[in-house]
């Protein structure tokens, strides 16, 4: 499924290559676990030497990347706001769309799938 393919794609991008800027420097910082989760990724990530693309989710979802070597290229959120924003928003583009939010009151992931999705 292409969905599948592209949600996947987005997932190593963001949750295990993500970088996000901090707002009062600029500096990148690494939030994606392949990305602090190793010393040489880590590295790699704020070289400098690598390409940095603003993070677009219909993009993001859509490029290549090497499973087997440091990442030549990341994406980069503004904030972790408009990265949320932004993956809410790609998330209706899909097929089957929906919305996953963390619950703070009741602890856990809730899916919503907007009633305009549902179908009888």
């Amino acid at each position: 499924d292409d969905d599948i393919a592209r949600l996947g794609t987005l997932y190593w991008f963001t949750v295990e290559f993500g970088l996000v800027e901090d707002e009062k420097t600029g500096a990148k910082k690494g939030y994606g676990a392949g990305v602090l989760g190793s010393a040489e990724e880590m590295e790699n990530a704020i070289s400098g030497n690598v390409k940095y693309v603003p993070l677009d989710c219909a993009q993001a979802a859509e490029m290549e990347f090497p499973i087997d070597s440091v990442q030549p290229v990341y994406t980069v959120a503004h904030s972790f706001q408009s990265a949320r924003d932004q993956l809410r928003e790609f998330s209706l583009s899909l097929e089957k769309p929906f919305n996953a939010e963390y619950d703070e009151v009741l602890k856990k992931i809730v899916v919503n799938i907007p009633s305009s999705t549902h179908k009888n």
